[in-house]
């Protein structure tokens, strides 16, 4: 695995990596979508961009510290 390598050898910060996890319900929501069907409404698909939005920007603002 590319991130867990990556902190082991000290080249990712602990921050972004903690980041990804805010990614979970996201694609728990995405698998349960197309996995059981089930209905995703404009609001959680707006909330999935924010969330992921917000996962590029602290991961970008990581990378440049």
């Amino acid at each position: 695995m590319r991130c867990s390598s990556q902190i082991s050898r000290g080249e990712a910060s602990a921050t972004g990596f903690a980041s990804l996890f805010y990614l979970v319900p996201v694609v728990t929501a995405l698998f349960a979508y197309l996995l059981f069907g089930e209905r995703l409404d404009a609001i959680s698909i707006l909330g999935m961009v924010i969330c992921a939005g917000g996962v590029v920007l602290a991961n970008r603002g990581a990378r440049q510290a």
